[in-house]
């Protein structure tokens, strides 16, 4: 039984490493997870010195649970919201933190007003993926944040994802030790800004291997002194 016990932690711990050693990329779907914002023409820059990575550009598509679409505009009503996430990458590809606020305003197609203008969505990233496709891309870059606020704070819940698939060739080359992009050049980017189902499936996984663990632990048999 202890010989089970140690196999069942054993298995555990290499399954849930797994998921560190394996996850270049976090698996946020944010293409067919609802609710969506969409956005596009993104610029990407990191500088390896700070550590900084910075996305910025248009988001100008909403996507509600019910899989109604709406614009989102600025303001003015003359052109779409803003997009910018921010964050501090160490050079192994860790996250140490970052934010990312979405501003803009949503309006049907009869130009009635859904959501005034102002922050549609924030909050602080926790997770970060990416994926280098090799020389010329495209690339992919993903980040898990908890919702702290704005006017869509209500219908994503606490966890957000955040998909970037680079949709042309891309200067990333699967290093966070050298710089790449900057802010005038546009690789083609889309962003997607997507809500996370609780609980996720490896806190799922996790919570299974300690279920068994503490089941072999409790069936073991008394050794008497």
């Amino acid at each position: 039984m202890k010989t089970l016990r140690n196999l069942i932690f054993l298995s555990g711990f290499l399954f849930c490493a797994s998921f560190h050693a394996q996850a270049d990329l976090l698996g946020v779907d944010a293409i067919s997870t609802l609710p969506e914002l969409a956005s596009g023409t993104l610029a990407i820059q990191y500088t390896a010195s700070s550590g900084l990575f910075t996305v910025s550009g248009d988001t100008s598509f909403y996507t509600a649970p019910d899989a109604t679409g709406y614009s989102v505009t600025t303001n003015d009503w003359s052109a779409v919201g803003t997009f910018n996430l921010s964050a501090n990458i160490a050079t192994n590809g860790d996250l140490l933190s970052g934010t990312v606020t979405i501003v803009g305003g949503v309006r049907d197609d009869f130009d009635n007003e859904i959501y005034p203008w102002g922050t549609l969505l924030q909050g602080n990233l926790t997770a970060f993926g990416y994926q280098d496709l090799g020389t010329g891309g495209p690339d992919k870059f993903d980040f898990r944040f908890d919702v702290t606020g704005g006017a869509l704070a209500g219908v994503y819940g606490s966890l957000g994802g955040i998909l970037i698939d680079t949709t042309e060739e891309s200067p990333f080359a699967g290093t966070f030790m050298s710089d790449f992009g900057n802010p005038e050049q546009v690789w083609e980017t889309v962003g997607n800004t997507a809500m996370i189902p609780e609980p996720e499936p490896q806190l799922l996984i996790i919570l299974s291997v300690l279920g068994l663990c503490w089941v072999a632990r409790w069936r073991a048999p008394l050794r008497k002194g």
